[in-house]
C-alpha cells in the first residue's frame, strides 16, 4: 500500500536535451524564391519543415515549387521535392544547416511550336545560412528568419545547375507560440480603434 501511495506521488522527471543536440523550434513554414537556371526564369516556391524528435537537429521538409513569367511555356519546370534538413551549428542567431533532396520535376519544352511536358526524377542538395532577424529584434520572444542556400540540382536528363534560392522561415514550437504574436497585436488594433475622441472644449 506505501509503495503504491509513492508511486502515485511521484512526479515524472523531464530530462533536458543535451546542448547543442536541440534545435529550439519544431514547425517551419517557408516561402521563398530563386532564379531558375533550368528555364531562365524566376521561381517560387513553399513548403513545410517538421523536427524529426524532441531532441534533434533535424528536419523534413516538403516543398512545391513552380517557375512564373514569358518562358515557362517554352521551358519551364515545375516540382515536389522532400528534403533531409540538418542544423549543423548555431552562431548566435546564425544557423548553419545542410540538406538533401529528392523529387520529381514536370519539365515543359518547345520545338516547332509544340509543348510537351515530361516528369522526371530530382536530385540535389548543399548549405544554407539562417538569420533569424526576428529573434534579434524581439530579444527572442518570437522568430522570423532569412535564409539562403547554395545547391545543385540534378534533373534527370539535363544537366545539373546550382541553386541560389532565398527564403522567408516562421520557425515556432507550438500553436501558443504564433498566439503570443497574432493576439497582441490583435489586442492592440482594438485598443487603437475603442480609443475615445477627446472632447472639444467650449
Amino acid at each position: 500500500m506505501l509503495a503504491a501511495e509513492v508511486l502515485a506521488s511521484a512526479q515524472t522527471v523531464v530530462l533536458p536535451c543535451p546542448a547543442g543536440s536541440n534545435t529550439p523550434y519544431s514547425y517551419v513554414p517557408i516561402v521563398g524564391g530563386s532564379w531558375d537556371q533550368f528555364s531562365q526564369t524566376p521561381s517560387v516556391e513553399t513548403g513545410f519543415a517538421i523536427k524529426t524528435g524532441v531532441c534533434s537537429n533535424s528536419f523534413i521538409v516538403t516543398t512545391i515549387g513552380t517557375q512564373i513569367g514569358q518562358n515557362v511555356a517554352s521551358g519551364g519546370t515545375a516540382n515536389v521535392a522532400v528534403h533531409y534538413e540538418y542544423h549543423v551549428a548555431r552562431f548566435g542567431h546564425l544557423e548553419l544547416i545542410g540538406d538533401a533532396q529528392t523529387g520529381a520535376a514536370q519539365v515543359t519544352s518547345s520545338a516547332s511550336g509544340v509543348s510537351t511536358t515530361a516528369t522526371q526524377a530530382m536530385f540535389g542538395g548543399g548549405a544554407g545560412l539562417l538569420w533569424d532577424f526576428g529573434g534579434q529584434l524581439s530579444k527572442g520572444k518570437w522568430h522570423l528568419q532569412l535564409g539562403v542556400h547554395a545547391d545543385y540540382l540534378l534533373i534527370t536528363s539535363t544537366q545539373a545547375k546550382p541553386y541560389y534560392p532565398l527564403e522567408l522561415r516562421l520557425p515556432f514550437e507550438s500553436a501558443t507560440d504564433v498566439a503570443s504574436i497574432v493576439v497582441p497585436a490583435a489586442s492592440r488594433q482594438l485598443r487603437i480603434k475603442k480609443q475615445p475622441r477627446p472632447s472639444k472644449g467650449y
